[in-house]
């Protein structure tokens, strides 16, 4: 984000370089990293590789990690047979707006006072330790379940 016109021409400039190096197919001047590069066996030759990761890149590890086979098995057995596609629409709304208010809230709790594990110690700082020794219990079992689930899925 940018606030002032020398930010924006620059952020403009780093996302123009960025398009250019995106498009550019041939990158004449960085060295193969393929099997048929033109190195003999026995090269010793140093070949490097460019470790830059540009938004495209963040946007599809985040995309990547909130997808998990949890969400193919869940769309194909029960929510589009059952609810249609309007229903598996409203109900993904829905489930986005919750998350939406609950991370809101818990932002907004560690930025006035941050400590570890803001989930867990804001529902014993904020409802009662007993709360904080369910909602725990509650997390590490719903943790623990995943690996099953996984492994059920991928069959």
């Amino acid at each position: 984000m940018w606030w002032s016109k020398d930010e924006k021409k620059s952020n403009a400039t780093i996302q123009a370089r960025e398009e250019d190096l995106y498009h550019d197919k041939s990158n004449s001047s960085q060295p193969s990293l393929s099997s048929n590069s033109a190195t003999e066996v026995g090269s010793t030759g140093e070949v490097t590789t460019q470790r830059k990761l540009y938004n495209r890149h963040l946007q599809l590890i985040a995309i990547g990690g909130s997808i998990g086979t949890g969400l193919f098995v869940t769309i194909g057995t029960t929510g589009l047979t059952v609810g249609g596609p309007l229903g598996l629409l409203m109900a993904y709304c829905l489930s986005t707006l919750l998350i939406l208010l609950l991370t809101s809230a818990t932002g907004e709790m560690v930025s006035y006072m941050p400590v570890d594990s803001p989930f867990l110690n804001m529902a014993g700082r904020v409802i009662d330790p007993a709360f904080e020794a369910a909602a725990s219990v509650n997390f590490w079992v719903m943790q623990s379940l995943y690996i099953p689930f996984e492994i059920t899925a991928v069959n």
